[in-house]
């Protein structure tokens, strides 16, 4: 279910995000790009108990896109935490040890949809709307990965889907924004 799979990703310690201070209402992470990782603490009051997880809004004057993605998750940081179950558990790092990460490889993006029962049963890949939001995403963060994480609504079962920036496709709706734009 999302919600195991949100407990995951937190035990990482791989999820980028705003973190708004319960306390004094302080908001860590509002000027860095990604975000930042979990704070301890907040740098203005020391309030412990409470930092909430805020989703990371972007937008772009020139194409008048913007939106708020659900989770960032740092890829390098995700990537150790495996490793380190992997040694735990005694096996060898090798399928996960792999090169070091570009800026645009190093996060993803990802987005989750709740949808009926029988939509997700002939579900096979992303949903149209969703992939161009997702390309969207991709482009205003500079990133090259996005992962959509459905989930059954009865059941809260989950499909999976990868979505790699498309440039191409990309060119085409900047293009429609432009113009639309032109129209207004």
């Amino acid at each position: 279910s999302l919600t195991q799979f949100l407990t995951t990703v937190w035990k990482t310690g791989a999820l980028m995000g705003r973190w708004e201070c319960q306390s004094c209402l302080t908001l860590h992470g509002k000027d860095e790009k990604y975000g930042v990782l979990f704070p301890q603490k907040c740098s203005n009051c020391n309030f412990t108990n409470f930092l909430e997880y805020q989703e990371m809004g972007c937008y772009d004057a020139e194409t008048w896109w913007g939106g708020h993605v659900d989770a960032i998750l740092n890829l390098e940081l995700f990537r150790q935490y495996q490793l380190g179950l992997v040694m735990k558990n005694g096996n060898t790092p090798e399928n996960i040890i792999g090169e070091v990460f570009s800026e645009d490889q190093q996060y993803l993006i990802i987005d989750f949809k709740t949808i009926n029962p029988r939509q997700f049963q002939t579900l096979n890949e992303p949903f149209p709307e969703h992939t161009t939001q997702m390309q969207i995403y991709l482009y205003l963060f500079g990133l090259r990965y996005g992962k959509f994480i459905y989930e059954d609504k009865w059941t809260q079962s989950t499909k999976e889907y990868l979505v790699v920036r498309d440039d191409n496709l990309l060119a085409v709706k900047k293009e429609e924004a432009l113009k639309l734009q032109y129209i207004l």
